[in-house]
């Protein structure tokens, strides 16, 4: 099962490179050969084995400061900022990797700490997103405010337990691919809810961009 599960996402980055603006997205991929890839007597990988880690990898300590120093995440108390620091996974993207692709079920925050990546709706480009700044608002507030999100359940960021929830949380509306090489930072649309919602500067700010952005973000 295991070297079942390496070779599938080996030739998930492979495909990705060799096509990197077509196709689902690599991150999204991953995860969905993490739930597929069948240990050797047919059943899934038990879900506590495929979950991605989380937290800062401890060689990358100094993407803590970019991402404490945002806008939305420096308002937060010290106590949710080390547990947001604590739940958040890290990706590594090629540039020409599609994070997230129009139309595709996605509810997650995405914060950029290295790099930079380009925003894409009906082809033309959108917004340019720098170190520090984050993507994925709009389907997250929409996702948050329909009551679409459970904070009880740890679901995974995009599209559930074993993807049988991915309708749910709704789609994205527009693409993001990586302008060069880039380190990003995936908040769950669980964690935001439970975490960034209560805070009113935080929320707020999410709400505000959301409703300005709305036709060229996701």
């Amino acid at each position: 099962g295991a070297e079942r599960a390496a070779r599938s996402l080996s030739s998930i980055a492979q495909d990705n490179m060799d096509r990197p603006l077509r196709g689902t997205s690599p991150i999204i991929q991953r995860r969905r050969a993490l739930h597929q890839v069948g240990s050797e007597d047919g059943d899934l990988i038990p879900r506590e084995q495929n979950q991605e880690e989380r937290g800062v990898p401890l060689d990358r300590q100094p993407d803590t400061e970019t991402l404490l120093d945002t806008v939305l995440l420096s308002c937060l108390s010290p106590q949710d900022k080390r547990e947001l620091l604590g739940r958040v996974r890290f990706h590594f993207c090629a540039a020409g990797f599609n994070v997230v692709e129009e139309g595709e079920p996605g509810a997650s925050l995405f914060i950029v700490a290295e790099g930079t990546c380009q925003g894409v709706k009906d082809g033309k480009e959108t917004l340019e997103y720098p170190p520090g700044s984050f993507f994925g608002e709009v389907s997250l507030v929409q996702a948050v405010e329909a009551g679409k999100i459970k904070t009880e359940v740890n679901m995974f960021a995009t599209f559930g337990e074993e993807g049988e929830e991915e309708e749910m949380v709704g789609l994205r509306t527009a693409s993001v691919r990586t302008k060069t090489d880039c380190a990003i930072y995936e908040i769950d649309a669980t964690d935001a809810a439970r975490i960034l919602k209560p805070s009113q500067e935080a929320w707020g700010t999410l709400q505000r961009l959301a409703t300005t952005t709305s036709g060229q973000s996701f």
